[in-house]
């Protein structure tokens, strides 16, 4: 169970208690902590380290007021402060005065419980301007965050680190943007038909920052293992870029193709044919939601299969979209918001924080800016807490 992939505004007492009751452990995405952070030094340092190490490594939430042994969550008892808006200000203008460079992104807010009192929870994202460090000058620490807790950073580590800053951003943006010139020009690993196309970038964040080429062996003792990201069908071969996975070959394009990289990056595009309903061209939005969930899905068994670990950069892009619409279903009788308003639509990076959640959950925020970017709130296969209706 991860919070992370719930919204932060909708977290309640019930899935605090659902984390008890599953006696989930602290772990490299969550911490524990019974009360606020006192006014000594000692406590404040030992918050701060807990901030940063979420920072530096693949974010995290930090709850306040649950009681834990051992790194097991316990009981709920709440927090002793006696204003919860002033506690919150408090604990955020410790966070901004005690790193350096400044942590940005933090959401903080008070959880009520049935007993009277209330729960903190801190929601730390992943930080492309790290990595933090904190202390006083000259004894400054830097510290990342492993299953069991928070650990200080070696000489190696930080070297990483450093290189998961403005560099490693930069570079992701380099590659996407070639990768979008090679297809778009249709030069890229395979030919594919004109017209719309889905496309979703996911980008190792460890391998790629050490520009580390990963084993790829395993697909030689199972090539079904990248044709499993495929919608159907089709064969694996090798490349000068790694491995590929193309489908239905006609008049020498493909209809869908995966192509794996050597540092583990990940290409899915497919060419999506017209739609055409009641004189409109749609985009079909279940079939849309159920490809990056089949993408997700099969990526990270592959991932797995070739222990590549979150954090993953994903990066969906929509091809030739110009004056479609999103398709919502019979049900929903094919209500028209504003259709696709300019032929390439990238949409923002995602940090995929934890490969152990469901497909579908870790697909939510991403085929969501699809949906975002055709007039909805988020897609209607979806319920308002991320969890999907069709089941």
């Amino acid at each position: 169970m991860s919070l992370l992939a719930l919204r932060f505004e909708a977290i309640a007492e019930s899935d605090l208690a659902a984390l008890i009751a599953q006696k989930i452990p602290k772990n490299t995405i969550l911490e524990y902590k019974q009360d606020v952070v006192g006014a000594g030094d000692k406590e404040r340092y030992e918050f701060l380290a807990d901030v940063s190490s979420f920072a530096n490594t693949a974010g995290g939430e930090i709850l306040f007021g649950i009681a834990e042994s051992n790194g097991i969550p316990t009981a709920l008892p709440g927090v002793s402060a006696s204003n919860m808006d002033q506690e919150i200000l408090r604990l955020e203008q410790i966070v901004r005065t005690g790193a350096r460079p400044t942590i940005t992104g933090i959401s903080t807010r008070a959880i009520p419980l049935s007993s009277g009192k209330s729960a903190i929870a801190m929601r730390i994202p992943k930080s492309w301007n790290g990595p933090h460090q904190i202390g006083q000058p000259g004894s400054f620490r830097f510290f990342g965050r492993a299953s069991n807790g928070k650990y200080q950073l070696d000489i190696d580590a930080l070297r990483l680190a450093f290189r998961y800053g403005p560099e490693l951003t930069d570079r992701v943006r380099a590659f996407r943007a070639d990768r979008l010139a090679k297809i778009i020009s249709n030069t890229g690993s395979a030919k594919l038909p004109a017209g719309s196309k889905i496309l979703l970038h996911l980008v190792p964040t460890r391998t790629f920052a050490a520009e580390a080429a990963v084993d790829l062996s395993p697909l030689k003792r199972d090539t079904a293992a990248l044709m499993s990201i495929l919608e159907s069908g089709g064969r694996t071969t090798v490349n000068l870029d790694g491995y590929i996975a193309s489908a239905h070959v006609d008049k020498g394009a493909v209809s869908s193709y995966v192509q794996l990289f050597r540092d583990g990056k990940i290409e899915a595009i497919e060419h999506v044919p017209p739609w055409n309903v009641q004189g409109n061209n749609f985009l079909p939005g279940q079939h849309f939601d159920e490809r990056i969930q089949s993408v997700i899905r099969g990526a990270v068994k592959l991932y797995k299969t070739l222990q590549i670990d979150a954090p993953i950069i994903a990066m969906l892009s929509l091809l030739n979209m110009q004056g479609r619409f999103m398709g919502s279903g019979r049900q929903w009788g094919y209500e028209r918001e504003v259709p696709f308003d300019a032929p390439e639509i990238l949409c923002p990076d995602v940090l995929i924080e934890d490969l152990g959640t469901t497909a579908e959950s870790i697909a939510f925020p991403i085929a969501n800016l699809a949906w975002n970017a055709a007039g909805y709130e988020q897609s209607v296969f979806y319920d308002t807490s991320g969890q999907w209706r069709l089941r």
